[in-house]
C-alpha cells in the first residue's frame, strides 16, 4: 500500500514539473513572438526563434526522465485524472484564463489602436493566447 502512495505521489510531482514546462514554454513562445511583431528589423527575435527545435528537443527529453512512472491506461494514472479536486481545479483554471482573455481584449483593443506597432492584429492574438494560458496554467499550479 505504502507503495502505491508513493507512486501516487511520484506522477502528482510529474505532472506539476509538465505544467511548469508548459508555462515556461508559453512565456518563452509568447515572448519570442512579441519581439517578432513589435520589432520586426530585430535581430534577437529572429535568433531565438532559430532556437527553438534545439528548445523543444531538450524539454521534451527532460520530461521524457521522468517517464515509466505510468502507462496513460494504468490505474494510477487513470486515478490522477478522474480525481475529482483535480477536475475541479481544471473548471476553475478554465474559468479564470476565459475571464483573463476577455480582460485583454478590453486592455488590449485601445491600447494597439493608440501604439503604432507595425502588425496590430497579430500582436493582440499572441498577447490573447499567451495571457490565457499563462492565467490557465498559472491557476492550476
Amino acid at each position: 500500500m505504502k507503495t502505491a502512495v508513493h507512486d501516487q505521489d511520484k506522477l502528482v510531482a510529474f505532472s506539476r514539473r509538465q505544467l511548469w514546462w508548459a508555462l515556461g514554454a508559453v512565456l518563452v513562445l509568447a515572448a519570442a513572438a512579441v519581439g517578432v511583431l513589435a520589432f520586426p528589423g530585430a535581430a534577437a527575435p529572429a535568433r531565438l526563434f532559430s532556437l527553438l527545435p534545439i528548445a523543444i528537443v531538450l524539454a521534451v527529453a527532460a520530461l521524457k526522465t521522468g517517464g515509466g512512472r505510468g502507462a496513460p491506461t494504468s490505474a494510477e494514472v487513470r486515478a490522477l485524472v478522474d480525481d475529482e479536486l483535480r477536475q475541479a481545479s481544471q473548471q476553475k483554471a478554465s474559468r479564470n484564463g476565459f475571464l483573463a482573455v476577455l480582460a485583454a481584449q478590453v486592455v488590449l483593443a485601445p491600447a494597439l489602436a493608440w501604439l503604432s506597432t507595425p502588425y496590430p492584429v497579430a500582436l493582440m492574438a499572441v498577447l490573447t493566447i499567451a495571457t490565457g494560458l499563462t492565467v490557465f496554467l498559472a491557476s492550476l499550479l
